[in-house]
């Protein structure tokens, strides 16, 4: 999707859509389906097993025009990627915002150098590389790596490893709170409420600090349930590790 002005960017942008129509009326394809042509061995996809470049120049006549931002966002969830090339870091940052707000989806930056500081403290998550160009990227993130490979295991080891630990952290909370005040309030209607206190001193002064603390951290430093050596099995059973996260069954609590 190239255009130098903003009129040849919408007749770029009208041609797109209409190989678009072509491709899903003319082959009769829908989305995630395959077609086989077995005269000449072609393997024909839909167009959700393409990607779509776009150029900086482009990016802003879409961003700065109404009707043209609203086609690019139906159009963005049809194709398997988006390319964005030859970017300012302000349209870097532009297109997170667009992708954040109006498809209202989890945003990930991750750059390594100056001119993605914008796009990685605008995203709901920053990565950082720490490299040749410098430390700003990585000092603006939330998470620094070393390496661009070291991505997916942040994601998918270290990212499931947080969500197991705070969603039962979360129940955790709730638990021992209702263990140290509901006894309390039990005992203030049988003391007719004389302000009167159950606990010890120290029970309450250590209660948080230090008989909660070790349970929380033993939980936090064991509870590993996918193998960070294991890549190749994480990528084969990806959609099961976080299907439980989709139906919230880690913060659900099942009673009887």
């Amino acid at each position: 999707l190239t255009g130098e002005t903003e009129e040849s960017c919408r007749q770029r942008f009208e041609q797109i859509l209409e190989k678009i129509d072509h491709l899903k009326k003319g082959l009769q394809l829908s989305i995630d389906q395959e077609y086989m042509n077995d005269q000449e061995g072609i393997v024909v996809r839909s167009y959700a097993h393409f990607a779509l470049i776009v150029e900086g120049d482009c990016i802003a006549f879409i961003l700065r025009n109404q009707e043209l931002s609203e086609k690019f966002a139906a159009l963005i969830p049809q194709f398997r990627t988006v390319i964005c090339c030859r970017s300012t870091p302000n349209q870097k940052a532009d297109v997170v915002r667009f992708v954040r707000e109006r498809l209202n989806k989890v945003t990930l930056a991750i750059g390594d150098g100056g001119n993605d500081v914008a796009m990685i403290q605008l995203a709901h998550i920053g990565v950082g590389i720490l490299g040749k160009e410098g430390n700003q990227a990585a000092n603006s993130s939330d998470y620094a790596i070393t390496h661009f490979r070291f991505l997916g295991r942040l994601l998918f080891v270290h990212g499931r490893w947080s969500l197991l630990r705070m969603s039962k952290y979360v129940l955790f909370f709730l638990y021992k709170n209702l263990v140290f005040t509901l006894p309390q309030f039990w005992f203030a209607i049988q003391s007719a409420y004389s302000a009167q206190t159950i606990w010890e001193d120290y029970y309450l002064v250590n209660y948080n600090s230090i008989i909660t603390a070790f349970s929380s951290g033993g939980f936090a430093v064991g509870n590993m349930d996918v193998a960070p050596h294991h890549g190749s099995l994480i990528v084969r059973h990806l959609c099961l590790l976080y299907t439980s996260d989709a139906a919230d069954d880690l913060l659900c609590v099942y009673l009887g």
